[in-house]
């Protein structure tokens, strides 16, 4: 099965009409978070023209909105309840992977936090928040059959159209009940009839004509295998997840090699993707040729950094050599590869010294 970041997500929703929500005719809600300068901005889904009964969250749940509740401490003013709420532990990493953080959907969420994170959020503004469920999230999202490529491009994020990263919140247009990706971008943690919490709505990882269905997957184990702890977190979700949708050939990635950012395609060696650059017009002969040294595990996940600093490079006019190793083959890259490249500048991404030092080649002369 083709492996995917986990992109987990959690979209509030809030029960009542115009008794808890508001008037009757009203069709947005915003309701502030106390303590916090934030606010949670709700859409209305009213029943055969009637009054609202449902309020929905306008857009995925942003990292501040999550963070507020992740790191924060017991304070003497506040409600003894919401120090009584349970909450996750810290992330040991950085869990937005570098793709981009205020105003970006919180992801790598278990269903546990999207949970406490509900309650959380219940206690503080003094109204019931929950997760949707599937029901509520098809009848505001119903099935896309024949929508225009160009239409949904400037809606969705999608495989074809998001470069390999999550996007903020509100950067796609809006659909024609005023929410922001509900499909794509993101999948949303919701409950099916059973209680049973599944993901919804697919992905930026997501082929464009795959996201006008009913896209659901439902949690597995392996979603956490390379969290590093013991036991693994219950709160954060570390590993790639397989979305259930694609199925394809499994990649063997070598410990070292080249690639391609934009198509993801991988290269035995140096001289190997100079030959498809040139097929491709990617380099000319003569033209100035920058090698860019990335570990091997931020290409495998992805990483959108390595992706801006190789589109930078070429904006500017020129070419780049993406390389990546493991960690310490990095002299072998540039002795065995990069040494006998008309190479006119190197930037190195990975943190561990080129030559020299304890990452350094012990045989004599190299």
């Amino acid at each position: 099965m083709r492996i995917r970041p986990p992109l987990l997500v959690l979209l509030a929703t809030l029960n009542g009409g115009a008794g808890e929500g508001g008037a009757p005719d009203r069709t947005s809600l915003a309701v502030p978070v106390p303590g916090t300068a934030l606010q949670v901005d709700m859409l209305g889904r009213r029943d055969r023209g009637e009054q609202v009964s449902l309020w929905i969250g306008r857009t995925e749940v942003p990292w501040e909105l999550l963070d507020a509740y992740v790191f924060e401490r017991a304070h003497p003013q506040q409600p003894n309840a919401t120090d009584a709420v349970a909450r996750p532990s810290k992330p040991y990493i950085s869990m937005d992977r570098g793709w981009g953080h205020a105003g970006y959907p919180a992801i790598c969420v278990s269903p546990e936090t999207a949970k406490a994170f509900c309650q959380w959020l219940s206690i503080r503004t003094g109204r019931r928040f929950r997760l949707p469920t599937v029901t509520e999230l098809r009848s505001v999202a119903p099935v896309v059959q024949g929508q225009v490529p160009s239409e949904r491009d400037a809606r969705i994020w999608h495989r074809g159209n998001s470069g390999g990263t999550t996007h903020p919140v509100s950067s796609a247009l809006p659909d024609d009940r005023g929410f922001h990706a509900l499909r794509g971008n993101v999948a949303e943690w919701a409950t099916e009839e059973d209680g049973t919490l599944v993901l919804w709505g697919g992905s930026f990882l997501t082929a464009s004509e795959d996201l006008g269905g009913d896209l659901i997957q439902r949690p597995a184990p392996e979603w956490n295998a390379s969290d590093p702890q013991m036991p693994p977190s219950r709160w954060w979700l570390a590993e790639h997840i397989a979305e259930s949708v694609s199925i394809a050939p499994v990649s063997i990635i070598p410990t070292m090699g080249c690639w391609d950012p934009v198509s993801g395609e991988m290269f035995a060696d140096a001289n190997a993707y100079m030959k498809w650059a040139t097929r491709q017009g990617r380099y000319r002969k003569g033209q100035p040729l920058v090698a860019v040294l990335g570990m091997r595990k931020h290409v495998v996940q992805r990483l959108g950094y390595l992706q801006e600093l190789i589109r930078g490079i070429e904006a500017r006019g020129l070419a780049a050599l993406p390389v990546f190793v493991s960690g310490i083959e990095a002299h072998v890259a540039v002795r065995e590869w990069l040494v006998h490249q008309p190479i006119d500048a190197f930037i190195s991404t990975m943190g561990f010294s080129i030559v020299g030092g304890p990452a350094s080649s012990t045989k004599p002369g190299h």
